[in-house]
């Protein structure tokens, strides 16, 4: 018995120190400063600038998806923008997660309508292509391109890729950012809003390859998810450093960041950009070993642009 007794007086001193010490001083600072410590790391997490590092022109080429995917699968690329009309958009092979993260990469300027011709006239040049990046924007200025005719195309594209991907097309910006040209923009806008796009690109901002006349057009794009920044890689060489040159002055100054790159393998069946080893330049900084960490470091996450 007395065992016992004496048992149960150890457990209850035990007991009571415990309770001392939860309630002391030193414990209640301790928990404040573990307290602050989680909103500091929380904070942090929130500031993160969000960035999406999309690929165009998937389906371009054998070797411009084969690049796109090496980015893609290194973790660097989060988002694929897929030509409807591309040589190999029928072909590329995707596993069934990645799926996810192809958006249409709509062309109205480069290769051949996936239209009837004769419905889509206004749009093509006497050898039965679309008139390319200048011959459209300037037909536009012009006011000879047919909306309907761009409604008509649009549309098309767009059930190219729900045939394709088994689903509809939840982001979808343009080839040489076709869908920015003021006298199509909100033809182009209105399909995309009835067909269940989401997220589209916004080429404004201090980049090379900014689309200027851009600006006015915004409105036109209101209730798509964009970044609240634009970056665009084309055609020039860069290393890991300028890539996260460029993206430092945006840490803490905005929430999310668009990054448009061109990644790519040499493929003599290319075009000339295709060929350029810019292409292979530009997979080997993206296939970076170093690249996420040092995007981490600097404050920055990598995210599908749906999710910018």
């Amino acid at each position: 018995m007395a065992s016992s007794i004496s048992s149960c007086v150890i457990g209850a001193n035990k007991q009571t120190v415990a309770r001392s010490w939860c309630h002391s001083p030193a414990m209640q600072q301790s928990r404040r400063i573990h307290t602050l410590m989680q909103c500091c790391e929380n904070t942090c997490t929130m500031l993160k600038l969000r960035v999406a590092v999309v690929a165009d022109d998937l389906g371009a080429s054998a070797g411009r998806d084969a690049g796109i995917l090496l980015a893609y699968r290194a973790g660097v690329v989060t988002t694929m923008s897929i030509l409807a009309n591309g040589p190999t958009s029928n072909t590329v092979v995707l596993r069934k997660p990645e799926y996810e993260h192809v958006g249409l990469h709509l062309n109205l300027t480069e290769g051949r309508s996936l239209s009837a011709p004769l419905t889509v006239q206004t749009l093509l040049g006497t050898d039965g292509n679309f008139l390319g990046k200048e011959g459209f924007a300037q037909a536009c200025n012009r006011g000879e391109i047919c909306r309907k005719e761009v409604k008509h195309e649009t549309e098309r594209q767009l059930r190219w890729y729900a045939l394709r991907f088994g689903r509809r097309a939840r982001t979808a910006d343009g080839h040489h950012h076709c869908h920015m040209q003021p006298w199509v923009a909100r033809t182009i806008a209105d399909v995309w809003r009835n067909s269940g796009v989401e997220s589209t690109r916004m080429p404004v901002g201090p980049s090379p390859c900014t689309t200027c006349s851009a600006v006015e057009w915004l409105p036109v794009y209101s209730g798509f998810r964009q970044a609240s920044a634009f970056v665009g890689f084309c055609g020039v060489p860069y290393t890991e450093q300028e890539f996260l040159d460029q993206v430092e002055p945006f840490v803490f100054t905005v929430p999310s960041l668009e990054i448009m790159v061109h990644p790519g393998l040499f493929d003599p069946q290319d075009d000339t950009f295709g060929q350029s080893a810019d292409r292979t330049n530009e997979t080997v900084v993206l296939c970076g070993m170093t690249l996420p960490d040092r995007l981490n470091i600097l404050n920055a996450a990598l995210v599908p642009r749906n999710e910018i």
